[in-house]
């Protein structure tokens, strides 16, 4: 048995790397998606374009990457200049350094871009319970505060227009749910039970 296994593993190996052979055939596009294409060139894997965006000299770590529509921008939750995880940005195409969007003591994490690159939710422990904040990639000054409720609120994510996040919380059986809000009204709609949208 185990040299079968073995055998699948080096068909499966010799078939990512190309070989010489033809790019696999376009899928279709249905209308609504795209149709997928093979990269330029078919003998080069996409992931070894792959760069390291995060570089520390210590256990610090990054965590909850999420890239902007455009590819332009990087968020992310990290403990790199201090003890507690704060929400940072760095541009995905250029050199430069992270910039740093929360300064309080409290745990910020799942930072999620908006679709236009311009706003970055995120949740954080600052009030006691986790709650959905939205802050503006270019101004840190400028925080709003999405959600209210006692229990915990987290992992938002944008809807395509922009206007509202869903998000999971939990609800007073301490089930976790997941609802949607709008940002400039901030009115949850009850979605149902799951979690991590």
């Amino acid at each position: 048995m185990k040299s079968h296994a073995c055998t699948v593993v080096l068909i499966v190996l010799a078939s990512c790397r190309g070989g010489g052979e033809s790019p696999p055939p376009s899928i279709p596009s249905s209308g609504e998606n795209p149709p997928v294409t093979s990269s330029p060139d078919p003998s080069t894997p996409p992931w070894l374009d792959i760069r390291q965006h995060t570089f520390f000299e210590s256990e610090r770590v990054a965590l909850h990457h999420a890239v902007s529509r455009d590819g332009e921008w990087i968020v992310y939750s990290s403990v790199e200049s201090s003890t507690t995880p704060q929400i940072f940005v760095r541009s995905a195409t250029k050199e430069s350094a992270p910039v740093r969007l929360t300064f309080n003591e409290a745990s910020n994490l799942y930072p999620s871009i908006s679709p236009d690159g311009k706003l970055v939710a995120f949740a954080s422990n600052k009030d006691g319970d986790w709650n959905i904040f939205v802050i503006h990639r270019d101004d840190p000054s400028a925080v709003m505060q999405v959600t209210f409720a006692s229990g915990d609120e987290v992992a938002p994510s944008w809807s395509p227009d922009g206007k509202s996040l869903v998000y999971a919380f939990t609800n007073p059986a301490g089930i976790w749910m997941l609802g949607v809000a709008g940002i400039s009204t901030c009115a949850l709609t009850i979605i149902g039970p799951g979690e991590n949208p």
